[in-house]
C-alpha cells in the first residue's frame, strides 16, 4: 500500500504517518466506526454491522494516522487527497453534500480533509497538534494552499456554533468569498426548533477557529450519521504566524 504522500516522524511516544499497510488502514477504519457510531451519530442514524466504516473513497484517499509506538495501536486519523493527484471525473467527499462549483475554481492546491477521528482517551492537546503537523507536512508536499471539508456537529451543538461563527468573522476571518450551496437532499430546516443552550464544540473546530478559518453559510444534514455538517475553509498562506510555528517540527 503507497500512500500518494509520504509522511513519517516520532516522538518519544508517538508516530504520526500516512498508513502504508492494510493492519494500519483497518485500525483507522475500526476507530472511525466506534468513534462516529458509537459516540457520535444521532439517535436516527443508519447503525452498521460491520465494525468499521468504509465508504467508495478509502480506496482511493490517504489516511494519516497517530499511532501510541507503545501499543502499536492508531489513536487518531483523518482521510486526505489533494487535486494534486485527483484522476479525470474523481470527487471529493465533500461533493456529495455541497456544490463546490466556486470554490474549485478558485486557483490553488486544494486538500480535502476528511473521516476525523480521535480516540476518547488520547484527546488532548497533544494528540491533536501531532495531527495537525502531519496535515501541514502532507500539505507542504502536495503543494496544498487550501484545506477543507466538512466539519460535524450535532444539532445541539448548533446554536453555539452560530453564536462563535459571528464572533470569530468579526475579530477577522470574514465569511467564505464564494457560495457553496448544499445540495437539495442535504437541506436541514430545523434550527428554529433549538434552544440556545451552550454546547462544547470539541477540540477541532476549535483549532479551525485558532487558525482563521472560514465557515459556509449553509448546514447540511448528513442523514447516514444523524448530525450536521458545515463546510469549511483554511488557507495555509493566512495562518497566524502564532499558530503556524505550533505547526513546523523542531
Amino acid at each position: 500500500m503507497k500512500p500518494s504522500v509520504r509522511i513519517d516522524f516520532k516522538t518519544s511516544r508517538y508516530q504520526v504517518k500516512t498508513a502504508t499497510s492494510f493492519s494500519e488502514v483497518w485500525q483507522a477504519l475500526r476507530l472511525r466506526n466506534r468513534i462516529f457510531y458509537g459516540e457520535f451519530a444521532g439517535p436516527d442514524a443508519k447503525r452498521k454491522l460491520s465494525p468499521i466504516d468504509l465508504d467508495k473513497y478509502d480506496f482511493t484517499h490517504d489516511h494519516l494516522i497517530v499511532k501510541d509506538i507503545k501499543k502499536n495501536e492508531v489513536i487518531a486519523t483523518y482521510r486526505l487527497r489533494s487535486t494534486s493527484f485527483m484522476k479525470p471525473g474523481e470527487e471529493f467527499y465533500t461533493h456529495s453534500e455541497f456544490d463546490l462549483t466556486e470554490f474549485l475554481k478558485t486557483p490553488g492546491g486544494k486538500l480535502e480533509l476528511g473521516r476525523a477521528a480521535v480516540s476518547a482517551k488520547y484527546r488532548n492537546g497533544t494528540t491533536i497538534l501531532l495531527l495537525w503537523q502531519g496535515l501541514f507536512e502532507y500539505a507542504k508536499k502536495s503543494q496544498s494552499q487550501y484545506l477543507f471539508g466538512c466539519s460535524s456537529l450535532t444539532p445541539f451543538q448548533y446554536s453555539t456554533f452560530q453564536t462563535l461563527k459571528k464572533e470569530w468573522e468579526e475579530k477577522g476571518s470574514g465569511p467564505l468569498p464564494f457560495k457553496v450551496p448544499v445540495h437539495q437532499n442535504f437541506k436541514w430546516a430545523t434550527a428554529h426548533q433549538l434552544t440556545e443552550e451552550k454546547h462544547d464544540l470539541g477540540s477541532l473546530i476549535g483549532m479551525y477557529a485558532m487558525a482563521g478559518a472560514r465557515f459556509g453559510e449553509e448546514i447540511a444534514h448528513d442523514k447516514e450519521m444523524d448530525c450536521l455538517d458545515v463546510f469549511t475553509l483554511l488557507d495555509l498562506e493566512k495562518l497566524p504566524e502564532s499558530f503556524s510555528k505550533k505547526l513546523v517540527r523542531k
